[in-house]
Parts: C-alpha cells; sequence; structure tokens
C-alpha cells in the first residue's frame, strides 16, 4: 500500500484566480511571506484549475530538478511557450532535458578551466574561426552610441514609475520611458546645431 501525497500549505487567494494577482504584483514579496508563514513549501493556485508548488529549500529544489526530475513535467506555460523558446534547457523534458544541461554544464567548467576552448561550443566565437565582423560590430555600436549622446540627452518621463520585475531576466516592470532632449551646441563646438 503506497502513502498518500501530502500536498504543501496554500495561502488564502481570490476565488476564481487565487494568489495570480498578489504573485503578479510583487512576487519576490509574494514568495518571501508565504515561504516565512507556511514554511520551504508553499502550494498556491494561480488560476480556475492551475496550482504551482514554490520550493524554498535547495535540497528541494535539487530534488525536483535533479534527483527525481523524470518524476515532474514542465506547465502548460512552458509546453506553450516551447512554439516560441524553442527545445531549449527551460522547457526541454527527460532525457533531451538531461543531455541539454550536462551540455551547460560542461561549458561552464571548460570557460572556467580553458577560455580558449570556449570555440568548442560556438564554432565561430573564438580562436582562428572567430566571426572577423564582431570587432567592427561592436566598434559601430559605440560609435553610435557616442554620436547620438553628443546630441541628445534622455531624461526619463515625469511621474514614470521604475520598479523591478524579476522574470527570467531582470527588467522595468513598466518599461523606461524616456524624453529625448536636445543639447545644445555652443559656439565653437564643432558640432553643428540640432534640428527641429
Amino acid at each position: 500500500m503506497s502513502a498518500a501525497a501530502v500536498w504543501p500549505p496554500v495561502p488564502a487567494g481570490a476565488p476564481v484566480f487565487g494568489s495570480l494577482f498578489a504573485l503578479r504584483r510583487d512576487p519576490i514579496g509574494f514568495l518571501t511571506r508565504s515561504s516565512e508563514e507556511f514554511g520551504d513549501s508553499v502550494r498556491f493556485r494561480v488560476g480556475p484549475r492551475t496550482h504551482a508548488v514554490f520550493f524554498r529549500h535547495p535540497d528541494q529544489v535539487k530534488d525536483v530538478l535533479v534527483t527525481h526530475q523524470h518524476s515532474f513535467a514542465k506547465g502548460r506555460g512552458l509546453q506553450w511557450a516551447k512554439q516560441f523558446l524553442g527545445e531549449g534547457l527551460l522547457t526541454s523534458e527527460g532525457e533531451f532535458h538531461r543531455r541539454q544541461r550536462w551540455l551547460s554544464q560542461q561549458r561552464s567548467h571548460v570557460r572556467l578551466r580553458d577560455p580558449a576552448r570556449r570555440a568548442a561550443y560556438f564554432p565561430f566565437g573564438g580562436g582562428a574561426r572567430q566571426c572577423i565582423g564582431e570587432p567592427f560590430a561592436w566598434m559601430e555600436g559605440v560609435l553610435i552610441l557616442a554620436t547620438l549622446a553628443q546630441q541628445w540627452r534622455l531624461r526619463l518621463v515625469p511621474g514614470h514609475r521604475v520598479d523591478a520585475q524579476p522574470l527570467i531576466t531582470l527588467r522595468p516592470r513598466y518599461g523606461m520611458r524616456m524624453v529625448p532632449e536636445g543639447r545644445e551646441s555652443s559656439p565653437g563646438s564643432g558640432r553643428p546645431p540640432l534640428l527641429g
């Protein structure tokens, strides 16, 4: 006879959407408060039929991602995202995911031990086969930005709220609304006056 699964506790939430709005409003704060109240494992509803489980302890994370990875499947959101993101480390499952993880770990070890071997994973990324256009692209980008910065100054729109949104990468939650302002050209500066 097998033991019944024990689910972690669930914080109170809205009737239909559960904790979705609290999680979207302040993800780090919500997860921190929930784990402080309920412990290292917290289950919460994020829709009418969708539950998520948050693990805080590193041993639990290792159990899910490494030790017992074959017992877990990616959620519907990542299944849907696979059509846009492709079959990468984030979206893959099973043996393919294990191989992707192994390759990424090997690449990081190679980078730490021998930077010259990076080209083994990116054929045109280093050594004799490095893309000859890369230095020119960097130089062109720097020159364009320097030229624009000589002529224009960017200022944040007054009253625009800037909050961090931690997703896969850290980004501003509401974007960065900027207003370009022309810089004054002074006589003898060698710069033409601004247009418009």
